[in-house]
């Protein structure tokens, strides 16, 4: 019969989950995958984002999740590490072991270091090389071609940010919300002011494509709904 108090259980469990923490900024932020969530403790700080911040399928794709879900968590995560509340704890960022919050929580911990920390996407990525993590997909029903890793979409952040796309500063991200609803044409920019993307009607039919503007440098093609 075990002699070990509950709270000693507790003190193991607890343990064995820090030692699976990788630790992002030494002493101070921390990123841990488990099946439960830690228990609280007065110099650690836990935080998840599992069920705030969710990727939204077309078929059996799950993330990454889209830029204002990583712009909103990278402004809210550097509020935190810079609070004077939290100054002397050590900051640990919970997901769940589901492939899919494993996979989209590691995704946001390297697009924070490289957002705020400064770090490349090689930089970004090498705390979680030892992980296991199941590589994301296309929307497209039936098998993926290809591989779409977490290095992949930092290393897409990374030329974003490089080329003046993303700026965290300048962001807008009531206007990227607003658009990013489908009711609103489901639009994003591929490239800013030039290409965006955006769903169409089902019944393509009812759209019309005019011929490209040449009004000014960049070129427009005009897609309508037909009355």
């Amino acid at each position: 019969v075990s002699t070990q108090s509950t709270w000693d259980i507790i003190q193991e469990n607890r343990k064995g989950m820090l030692g699976k923490a990788i630790e992002i900024i030494p002493g101070r932020l921390y990123w841990v995958c488990d099946t439960k969530p830690p228990q609280s403790q007065k110099e650690a700080y836990y935080f998840c984002i599992d069920s705030e911040l969710v990727y939204q399928p077309f078929f059996e794709d799950f993330g990454p999740l889209n830029l204002g879900q990583t712009h909103s968590f990278c402004l809210e995560l550097d509020k935190l590490v810079n609070h004077h509340e939290y100054a002397k704890a050590k900051i640990y960022h919970f997901c769940n072991d589901n492939y899919k919050k494993k996979a989209n929580a590691a995704y946001l911990m390297g697009a924070y270091q490289m957002i705020f920390l400064h770090r490349s996407a090689e930089e970004a990525w090498k705390p979680f090389a030892a992980e296991k993590f199941v590589d994301f997909r296309d929307a497209m029903k039936g098998i993926c071609s290809y591989k779409c890793t977490i290095l992949h979409c930092l290393q897409g952040l990374e030329w974003g940010m490089k080329l003046g796309w993303y700026n965290y500063k300048t962001f807008n991200l009531t206007e990227y919300q607003y658009y990013e609803k489908v009711d609103n044409g489901d639009l994003n920019w591929i490239i800013p002011k030039k290409f965006a993307a955006f769903s169409t009607p089902v019944d393509l039919s009812l759209i019309h494509i005019s011929e490209p503007t040449r009004r000014y440098a960049i070129s427009y093609a005009v897609f309508c709904l037909k009355k």
